[in-house]
């Protein structure tokens, strides 16, 4: 019932040679049926490696396969031959990308065994793409241990090096990210697809007009008119970023470089310890001339 005049038949195509949808009990692949939630997690979950986890007891394999897979966070349609929706489809296919699928390990007489990777995805599986996290410590320009950067389109993460060609991720410093990246053939590191701030630190910015003062190493600051609070900005506290570029050795400069009267500082706690690892201040001059 799919001929190659379809406008879906190349993606039948592909998804049936990968055994991922096989069609009704007469073969038949309806493409212009809406798909109901449970056909939804059941071609997810093959895709994911699963199709040994799901026998005849259908739907309940395919409901608890979803739920370890964690397919169906955050999807709108509840009973299982609800039709979903074009939103709930793509939320279940970004869960599917950070499920780790399951490989095969060893071949019996009495079958396959498998277990679930650490370390492949469906991304890597289908495309070689891999999913790592961790704190950006070095952008092109800077670093947060000391003032070099990368000096060219890459970026650290956790001290792996990253090539980024064409792309800037510079604003990422300091931050938890996910790094979803290839190893290229012959490339001397692996190369960044998309990096992206994976949600899982806290930030904290005051702006210049917020701070009240600075003593004894603590910023004091009161914002929309609040009780004034405190934040240790003193030595051994936290990288300090001035403007872009780290500050290896602070105790030289004064309150007039250290709290800015025009820009702001922020604060990031990367991996929401309670502890600020990271201080961005952007301090502001404005300068008139007339002419240069």
């Amino acid at each position: 019932d799919v001929l190659t005049t379809h406008k879906y038949w190349d993606s039948i195509k592909l998804v049936a040679g990968y055994g991922l949808m096989l069609g009704d009990g007469n073969d038949y692949f309806r493409p212009d049926d809406k798909i109901s939630l449970i056909e939804a997690e059941k071609i997810l979950a093959f895709a994911c490696g699963s199709a040994h986890r799901i026998g005849n007891n259908f739907p309940n394999d395919v409901i608890t396969e979803a739920a370890r897979l964690k397919l169906i966070v955050g999807v709108n349609a509840k009973a299982a031959d609800e039709a979903v929706t074009f939103r709930d489809v793509a939320v279940m296919l970004s869960n599917a990308l950070e499920a780790n699928v399951y490989e095969a390990v060893s071949y019996t007489d009495n079958g396959v065994n498998y277990r679930v990777s650490k370390d492949e995805t469906v991304l890597s599986y289908y495309r070689g793409i891999y999913l790592a996290d961790g704190i950006v410590t070095k952008n092109s320009i800077t670093s947060l241990t000391d003032i070099a950067g990368t000096d060219c389109d890459a970026v650290e993460v956790d001290g792996i090096r990253y090539n980024t060609p064409g792309k800037n991720y510079d604003y990422l410093l300091g931050q938890a990210v996910d790094v979803y990246y290839t190893t290229p053939k012959f490339a001397s590191r692996p190369q960044a697809v998309y990096v992206r701030n994976n949600g899982t630190g806290k930030e904290l910015t005051v702006d210049a007009e917020d701070i009240t003062g600075y003593k004894n190493n603590y910023l004091t600051y009161r914002k929309n008119g609040g009780s004034e609070k405190k934040e240790y900005l003193g030595i051994g506290s936290a990288n300090i970023i001035y403007n872009g570029k780290a500050l290896t050795d602070y105790t030289q400069y004064g309150e007039s470089i250290i709290v800015p009267k025009t820009g702001s500082i922020r604060f990031v706690d990367a991996d929401s310890n309670g502890k600020y690892e990271t201080v961005f201040i952007d301090n502001v001059e404005t300068v008139l001339v007339s002419g240069v």
